[in-house]
């Protein structure tokens, strides 16, 4: 993210300096640094300079999460390579959506801060083990297609199974880690909601093809609270994040 902001900020001061009436220029000494490296050794080295940028500094919860993931997972090669991100830094569209995570990709899981689905420390770190195993899930199905769900009815197959597993693992390993009875109930109830919500939709769909099934589903899985409202026609338009 920072990459994109200093080459946007490097595209604006490489263009043709204004001058007061004085002639003097208006580029503070940051970019006249960079002017001057550009100068001497071309837009390369600029670059390379940019690309060499501190990233952004994640909240400490973001790298706990990546600690549980690993500890979860230990010896799957697969989510070994998983980077945790805050959810705080994907697009507009989906900030707006309640949605506890985000997975962007078979690299990248999105989370938000566990504490505010729990209401002490040990109840948040056991939901942050469960949305990490249903995240699971859907860096395996990227990685097996290749890519994020190109329509929705795809990514409504891939809820089906996410959820069928959820409820697997609350009532199998899960149960040692989720052991307050009323918080692995509340999670059970909610993702049997969420699987009978999206079977629904599938079995609405009946015997409609083409542009006509595509549209149902876009359709009703904004009504159902199951994409945001205001996504774009595409589903692929949800993954393009800064």
């Amino acid at each position: 993210m920072v990459e994109r902001i200093l080459a946007g900020e490097l595209e604006r001061i490489t263009r043709p300096i204004r001058r007061d009436a004085h002639g003097s220029s208006s580029v503070g000494p940051v970019a006249k640094r960079i002017l001057a490296l550009q100068a001497t050794a071309g837009n390369a080295a600029v670059a390379s300079v940019v690309q060499r940028a501190p990233k952004k500094k994640q909240p400490a919860w973001v790298g706990a999460a990546q600690a549980t993931l690993g500890k979860m997972f230990p010896k799957d090669p697969l989510l070994g390579k998983v980077v945790i991100k805050n959810y705080g830094d994907l697009n507009a569209t989906l900030q707006k959506m309640g949605f506890a995570a985000w997975t962007n990709s078979r690299t990248e899981i999105f989370i938000k801060d566990p504490a505010l689905f729990a209401t002490n420390p040990a109840l948040a770190a056991a939901v942050l083990q469960y949305i990490l195993q249903h995240e699971a899930n859907h860096v395996r199905q990227f990685a097996k297609a290749k890519g994020p769900p190109k329509d929705w009815e795809t990514m409504a197959a891939y809820e089906i199974e996410a959820y069928t597993n959820d409820i697997a693992w609350l009532a199998g390993a899960g149960a040692s880690v989720v052991t307050d009875p009323t918080q692995n109930k509340e999670l059970l109830d909610e993702a049997k909601k969420n699987l009978k919500d999206v079977q629904d939709t599938i079995n609405g769909a009946g015997t409609l093809t083409g542009k006509a099934r595509n549209k149902y589903f876009f359709t009703e899985m904004k009504n159902k609270n199951l994409i945001p409202a205001n996504s774009p026609a595409k589903p692929g338009a949800l993954y393009k994040n800064p």
